[in-house]
């Protein structure tokens, strides 16, 4: 979504989506994104918690999610 939304083309890969995922794909996932977006502070701090947790273990999809969080 960040990639359309460079390019000022939301609502035509919303559109292009729906057309397979039916017709309440489009509000749930405005309603997803809002809500990552809202909140990507918040997520993005309990990420580093489980980082910080789980040290020694393989965490690349957690920090990969922070990276992400970040960029929001």
């Amino acid at each position: 979504m960040a990639i359309a939304e460079r390019h000022n083309l939301q609502e035509e890969l919303l559109d292009t989506i729906a057309i397979s995922e039916g017709e309440n794909f489009r509000k749930s996932a405005i309603s997803r994104i809002e809500n990552t977006k809202n909140s990507s502070k918040r997520k993005k701090e309990e990420m580093m918690e489980i980082l910080e947790y789980f040290s020694e273990e393989d965490m690349e999809m957690v920090r990969a999610t922070i990276k992400k969080l970040s960029n929001i």
